[in-house]
């Protein structure tokens, strides 16, 4: 088993991995760039009107035999970790034969996005895994495994093949409400892996500590509590972890939770999901 690193070292964002044997190539993820090489702010716009070639040429996509076109033979598989851009936003240059592996939540939120942005990005051909179950594309095994991200339906995967292993982080953290997947990893995770490739956003950075969840609760619910304002809050509509904390001060200080059209389409389409942790009887929409 090989693996090649096509983007998101050095860089943040536009995450992109190759895996092969003799038999199978498939990719872990294949993002959008959140960033220019001079460090500026990532603008897809400008690169609109080119064709896959021309893309190639300029380094915003990967040079990667089979994936665009039927000339060599196509990749065996695509698997997206996560439903964030950096992960997933470049996929309308796959060529439509190839399959797509993601989570069902994941689809799903991809569906949603393009109602409200204009990025569209449609991914067919898909077929859904679940947490801790293992699935094979060609002689390639991978195993999903749930990650505390401020993505819903985050997941790491664990790929093995020809007796060699790779542990592929995608995005994670330990500070959600999701903390508890990432320590159930850490005591059972799988020994004697060969390669690890881990997200690295925050290593070197001089910071303290990141708030947890029940930290941000509290802290809502202090500012909540303050008689006769009505309180502004600006937070991703896709981070379910950052609402549930906000509903919960909500609760706490006994005042009415208002969403944008996006978040309630976001929570309306995904609340029947058995991933998805707002439940109905805690939120009616």
């Amino acid at each position: 088993m090989h693996f090649k690193i096509h983007r998101g070292t050095h860089e943040i964002g536009g995450s992109c991995v190759e895996v092969w044997t003799e038999n199978t190539r498939i990719l872990l993820d294949f993002g959008m760039p959140l960033v220019e090489k001079d460090g500026t702010s990532f603008d897809f716009g400008k690169y609109k009107t080119l064709n896959a070639v021309e893309l190639i040429e300029r380094g915003v996509l990967p040079d990667i035999k089979g994936l665009y076109n039927e000339d060599d033979l196509l990749m065996d598989g695509v698997i997206i970790s996560h439903p964030h851009q950096d992960h997933y936003g470049l996929s309308n240059f796959i060529h439509k034969k190839v399959k797509h592996f993601l989570g069902k939540a994941t689809h799903r939120i991809i569906e949603i996005s393009n109602l409200f942005m204009s990025q569209q990005v449609h991914i067919e051909n898909v077929t859904y895994f679940e947490k801790s179950k293992t699935f094979l594309i060609g002689d390639i095994s991978i195993t999903p495994y749930w990650a505390d991200h401020s993505a819903f339906d985050a997941y790491s995967f664990l790929v093995e093949a020809n007796g060699k292993s790779i542990f592929y982080s995608g995005d994670f953290r330990n500070h959600g409400r999701k903390a508890n997947a990432f320590k159930w990893f850490t005591h059972n995770a799988p020994q004697d892996v060969d390669y690890l490739l881990l997200e690295g956003t925050t290593i070197g950075r001089d910071t303290k500590p990141f708030k947890t969840e029940t930290e941000i609760e509290a802290e809502l619910t202090e500012v909540f509590g303050q008689p006769g304002k009505i309180n502004l809050v600006y937070t991703s509509g896709q981070n379910i972890d950052r609402l549930v904390s906000i509903y919960r001060a909500c609760i706490r200080t006994g005042k009415t939770l208002v969403v944008d059209v996006y978040v309630a389409t976001i929570l309306r389409n995904c609340r029947h999901l058995p991933e998805f942790h707002f439940r109905q009887r805690n939120l009616e929409i």
